[in-house]
């Protein structure tokens, strides 16, 4: 109801480029809160023991529509480092010349939201920066998905992310392509 309380207002929708109205994140609470709540299931799985390797990923599987787009037969053994968020970006963001608010009112993407992966000892501080931006957007009249809500955490505290860049020759492809930089039995 938050949500929806803030997408409703004719200040915020006043607000969004013309162009980006169609987009969910702008007219659809339900879309918001599962983007937000992504680290809270993360974190609810580590917590309630299900979780036994060092490194936890959250990968959103919607792209395969059908059995042709899944992969089968690789392992998944990616070396990530247990004490950061591994997440990827598709260009910087330039804190001077920028704002949260501009690239939320022109739906300005500059992290990828279907993957993300940390240490499980980092989840639960992950989790409580995602938290705090939710808030800081709220207090804002403002909403947003995943992908601002990753960038504004990976602002708050820097040393605790592995940006990875996404290449131009990869824009577009599955989560799978991206691991698949990091994968040591795929190469």
């Amino acid at each position: 109801k938050m949500i929806q309380k803030i997408q409703r207002q004719p200040e915020f929708q006043a607000r969004i480029n013309p162009t980006q109205v169609k987009n969910p994140e702008y007219w659809s609470p339900d879309y918001v809160l599962v983007n937000f709540l992504k680290s809270h299931f993360v974190n609810y799985a580590i917590n309630a023991g299900m979780v036994s390797n060092d490194t936890v990923a959250w990968v959103d599987f919607g792209y395969c529509r059908n059995k042709e787009e899944f992969i089968v037969g690789n392992e998944w053994n990616y070396d990530f480092d247990a004490e950061k968020m591994h997440m990827w970006k598709l260009k910087d963001f330039d804190v001077e010349n920028n704002n949260i608010q501009n690239l939320i009112i022109n739906n300005d993407v500059h992290m990828t939201g279907g993957c993300i992966v940390g240490g499980k000892t980092v989840w639960p501080t992950f989790d409580g920066l995602i938290q705090h931006s939710f808030g800081e957007l709220y207090k804002n009249n403002l909403v947003d998905d995943d992908q601002t809500l990753w960038l504004m955490a990976s602002l708050k505290k820097p040393e605790m992310f592995n940006l990875n860049i996404i290449p131009d020759h990869q824009l577009g492809h599955d989560s799978f392509v991206l691991f698949n930089n990091f994968n040591d039995t795929v190469k």
